[in-house]
């Protein structure tokens, strides 16, 4: 009889909950799948991250159900992994295993949680003084200069060390920022996090895909002179630690001069990045439809200046002193439409099943 040419199934062999004070983990399961077992893979994900096991066990035959495991790496506290199998009619529904890093000492006593071993790599890109004159903006460049220093107090706190590179005004060439995006998928480490602020012109090209505009980008040589929706989507993608975006890129028309009129709409990106496969979450300073204010008067645009207010306590609703990816969420959201009376709506987008976790410390 035939075999059936149907996608491989995945199911436990145990506990989906696991708590452990190991800073690895072995996580067994059973496949049932038909085809050539050497075109059987594996993909596995850390909080819709991709992740490289340490050790791999997949079944030589593929007769009925067969058994495998695989042994991960973990970082502190909790983690949500995903295991797919993918064969040549298709992938698996995601098999989850929720795991909960302890800290305890001989005979199980709690101890205190060592110091911070994450590191965190900021790239802040801000665009206020463009090659041409009727581009410029007001605050995006120190948006992005005072974004980089809010993060860099984080060294020693909730990180182990933070690196930070800012790309401001003129310094922002497309080649710098693909240098930059090259910087970001090199150095990040699986149990790293990754933060890539970006305030300047975005903007939709005739058929509707999103570009960010650098310094020395021209509206009528989008394709040659900008960055593309695919090569950001791509790039964080492929970044191996926990990644966050932060977009600022609606100008109010007001200021955007030749601009004025060409949309500026990043939900495609924004879900794109946000997927189960490529698990990015996503800040942005409005939906779209609408624009992003800045003024003299707060020292930052409107999404920048109560972002910088979130991280820097204020969104730590708990007072346990620390702020997370949620809680920044709520802060903003609430903040930024106080502030513009209603006329900003901030954006947020968080992969599926991701955990909540602190970014940054008190």
């Amino acid at each position: 009889m035939k075999a059936l040419e149907v996608p491989p199934s995945l199911s436990a062999s145990q506990a989906k909950r696991i708590e452990l004070a190991a800073p690895e983990v072995t996580l067994r399961f059973a496949i049932a799948s038909s085809g050539d077992p050497a075109k059987l893979l594996l993909e596995v994900r850390i909080n819709g991250r991709p992740a490289q096991p340490s050790e791999l066990m997949l079944p030589q035959r593929l007769d009925g159900v067969s058994r495998g495991f695989a042994r991960l790496p973990l970082g502190e506290g909790e983690s949500l992994v995903e295991i797919l199998a993918h064969n040549a009619y298709g992938v698996s529904e995601p098999l989850a295993f929720t795991i909960e890093r302890t800290h305890s000492a001989a005979g199980g006593a709690v101890v205190a949680a060592p110091p911070p071993s994450a590191d965190l790599y900021v790239l802040a890109i801000g665009i206020s003084d463009y090659v041409r004159a009727d581009y410029r903006l007001g605050l995006a460049a120190k948006d992005a200069r005072d974004f980089a220093d809010t993060l860099r107090r984080q060294q020693g706190k909730q990180y182990r060390n933070v690196h930070v590179r800012v790309l401001a005004d003129r310094d922002a060439t497309r080649s710098a920022i693909v240098d930059g995006f090259e910087w970001l998928r090199q150095s990040v480490g699986p149990s790293d996090v990754a933060m890539l602020f970006m305030a300047g012109h975005g903007l939709n090209d005739a058929l509707g895909q999103y570009f960010f505009l650098p310094a020395d980008g021209r509206l009528e040589r989008l394709a040659t002179t900008a960055l593309p929706q695919g090569t950001i989507v791509s790039t964080l993608s492929k970044v191996r630690g926990r990644t966050l975006l932060f977009l600022d890129t609606c100008f109010a028309g007001s200021s955007m001069g030749a601009l004025s009129k060409v949309g500026r709409q990043t939900e495609k990106m924004m879900n794109d990045l946000a997927s189960s496969e490529n698990g990015v979450i996503v800040f942005a300073s409005s939906t779209g439809q609408e624009e992003s204010e800045e003024k003299l008067d707060w020292g930052n645009g409107a999404f920048t200046k109560v972002l910088i207010e979130g991280l820097s306590g204020k969104a730590d609703f708990t007072g346990r002193g620390r702020v997370t990816f949620a809680a920044l969420n709520l802060f903003l959201s609430e903040g930024v439409s106080r502030l513009t009376e209603g006329r900003q709506r901030p954006v947020f987008i968080s992969p599926r099943g991701v955990p909540d976790f602190a970014l940054v410390s008190l």
